[in-house]
């Protein structure tokens, strides 16, 4: 489109799709507000330039309604209680992912960054973890990155509960990587795919949904389980007797 026809009512009507149908993986529904107003920055910022650059008369973004960051509603969140923590591990034990809900429950850790984690970023011996990349979905697959702000890049101390399941994690993960010989796709990755390749977001609810189901918990989102405090929860809940805590 040349600049020319980029009106205000062009841009707002842009806008306007994405909020019913606008998501870069490819999936039905839109963006949610805040996502809106990061496309409103970096198109402002760029028309800005074509006014300085003498291609505009004025920057036709200026004329355009965006959500208010005021306006736009946090997401309810719905964490589990200490029994509902005890009741999921307990149906989560022995699965694939069983390792990956316990660093989620005591990390806090977010879905793009607990499968960009690699064993490089862990330290058992000190029990820190470092946050230094995300995954995320794009159309035609992933996409590996740095954190999106530097709050995200972070170093995080684990709770005892998380080193010990992290150590029996590591030991299956060789033990598969013998098994499948050349096939094992060595990446680094803490929680791939089975083979080693990068395991796609969207696939944990395969997973995370029937666990829920199973353990007769809410149909909660995977990124409720951020905040329970697990080490707190383990600790003081005598029927969470998943794992042992270190001594």
């Amino acid at each position: 489109l040349p600049l020319s026809k980029l009106t205000p009512f062009y841009i707002q009507s842009f806008y306007s799709a994405k909020v019913t149908a606008g998501r870069a993986d490819g999936k039905e529904g839109g963006l949610k507000g805040a996502s809106i107003r990061y496309l409103h920055i970096i198109l402002h910022q760029a028309l800005e330039s074509s006014v300085d650059f003498g291609l505009l008369p004025a920057n036709p973004t200026r004329k355009v309604k965006v959500p208010n960051p005021q306006d736009v509603e946090p997401e309810e969140i719905h964490p589990l209680d200490e029994d509902q923590v005890a009741q999921f591990l307990e149906a989560a034990k022995g699965s694939r992912f069983e390792t990956l809900f316990i660093v989620a429950l005591g990390t806090g850790l977010r879905r793009g960054e607990l499968f960009g984690l690699k064993w490089e970023d862990i330290d058992l011996q000190d029990g820190l973890l470092t946050v230094k990349r995300t995954v995320h979905a794009v159309k035609g697959g992933l996409k590996f990155g740095p954190p999106k702000t530097k709050k995200s890049r972070r170093t995080i101390s684990m709770p005892p509960v998380v080193v010990e399941a992290l150590k029996k994690h590591r030991k299956e993960q060789k033990e598969e990587k013998l098994r499948l010989g050349p096939v094992y796709q060595e990446q680094g990755l803490v929680f791939p795919a089975e083979g080693g390749t990068p395991f796609h977001l969207d696939n944990i609810r395969r997973y995370f949904k029937p666990l829920l189901k199973r353990a007769g918990l809410p149909d909660i989102r995977f990124y409720d389980l951020r905040y329970p405090n697990l080490n707190k929860i383990l600790t003081i809940n005598k029927k969470a007797k998943v794992l042992p805590l270190s001594k």
